[in-house]
């Protein structure tokens, strides 16, 4: 077997687990502009083991945080070197040369540049996130084809680069640096009865930027009962939100996820107990009416349908490929992808029009809840989170 061939059958999956919870982005409008740029910063790559990439994104909108569409975040495909293999990786991601082994075999990853679609004249403030895992294992899941939820828990967040809101599109070779070892820390302990063999618990650190927008600053999958999460030396609000997410069978399909923010202090200790109660008793009594006695909970919840991809040249995103689910619009009230938009919950019983099912779309069901939301669903005033599919 040639070199070449050898390369094709694992530099394909390995970059492909890499990426396990991106997806391809659809064509922008032609009112973007391209942006290209380079990362520097990265600590050892060459033969240490790990597959070493920065992600650069702009800060998010409260409304992306609650829909979790990772796909949103991602420029469409370009072309990458991995040895003499061209393969497709969102055009967002910048992979530093970097030469590693795969048995005996040399192979050497490389993307000269990030590129990302931006609207000129607005100005966004933008992050850059050093992503590494494994390579050998990376290559191995990918090989078996896991689920994300599997690949996800060989990956580690490192430094980051964060920069304040400019319109980007007045300069076209961008430089960032990963200028930032999020030195504070947060002790996490979370008491909680075991995760189940379709479970995965989950602990995302969130922070608020000095422009009022939010980054991922930490990710933990399967976390143990007490953890660290690594914080940025922001002076805004910070959350930690703990989840478990039940999926399907084969762990590619997201069944239920319930969950709480818990604001914190940086470089302090946060402790909490139990798992929030699982919705259960929402239920279909027509064929478009979904009712639900909340009890004491408080909050917002909303109804919406997902598309589900039929061909595999359909630009729909497959949600079974994603991690969490394609909420994406969920707290847009000016396009809404729901039966009804937000729905404020009191105590008592409350009924729900949905839309007419069919066999292309997935129904969903979400809570927000807490105390402080008197002005609408809002991460700011949340403590407890919920998704759940619904579809009879």
């Amino acid at each position: 077997m040639s070199i070449f061939k050898s390369l094709r059958r694992f530099a394909f999956p390995v970059m492909g687990a890499v990426f396990a919870t991106m997806a391809s982005a659809e064509a922008l409008p032609q009112t973007t502009e391209k942006v290209q740029g380079k990362v520097s910063g990265f600590k050892k790559l060459d033969r240490d083991g790990w597959v070493d990439v920065a992600v650069v994104i702009p800060t998010l909108s409260e409304e992306q945080l609650l829909s979790f569409d990772f796909s949103n975040l991602l420029s469409p495909n370009e072309k990458m070197k991995a040895g003499p293999v061209e393969m497709d990786v969102p055009g967002n991601v910048f992979v530093p040369e970097q030469k590693e082994r795969y048995g005996l075999i040399p192979v050497t990853l490389r993307k000269d540049s990030f590129s990302l679609q931006m609207e000129p004249g607005q100005a966004q403030e933008l992050f850059a996130l050093a992503v590494r895992g494994p390579f050998s294992e990376l290559v191995s899941k990918a090989r078996a084809k896991a689920p994300a939820v599997d690949v996800l828990k060989l990956i580690e967040f490192g430094q980051l680069g964060y920069y304040e809101a400019r319109d980007w599109t007045t300069s076209r070779s961008i430089n960032l640096d990963l200028n930032q070892e999020r030195p504070r820390s947060t002790a996490v302990s979370w008491s909680r009865s075991a995760p189940g063999a379709t479970d995965s618990d989950i602990v995302v650190n969130l922070e608020e930027t000095p422009g009022s927008r939010w980054l991922v600053s930490d990710l933990e999958t399967n976390p143990s009962n007490t953890i660290t999460m690594k914080s940025t030396n922001f002076s805004g609000l910070a959350k930690a939100m703990l989840a478990r997410a039940t999926f399907t069978k084969d762990k590619k399909e997201l069944e239920s996820m319930r969950g709480w923010f818990l604001t914190h202090e940086r470089s302090s200790r946060l402790s909490a107990s139990g798992v929030p109660s699982l919705i259960r008793d929402v239920k279909w009594t027509s064929p478009t009416t979904l009712t639900w006695d909340p009890g004491n909970k408080k909050g917002w919840v909303t109804v919406f349908h997902e598309n589900l991809v039929t061909h595999a040249d359909d630009p729909i995103i497959d949600t079974s490929k994603i991690f969490f689910p394609d909420l994406s619009h969920l707290a847009d009230f000016a396009s809404p992808r729901v039966g009804e938009a937000w729905v404020r919950v009191e105590e008592g019983h409350l009924t729900l029009e949905a839309l007419s099912p069919s066999k292309k779309t997935r129904q969903v069901f979400v809570f927000l809840g807490g105390e402080d939301l008197a002005n609408g669903p809002a991460l700011a005033g949340s403590n407890e989170f919920q998704v759940q599919n619904v579809t009879p």
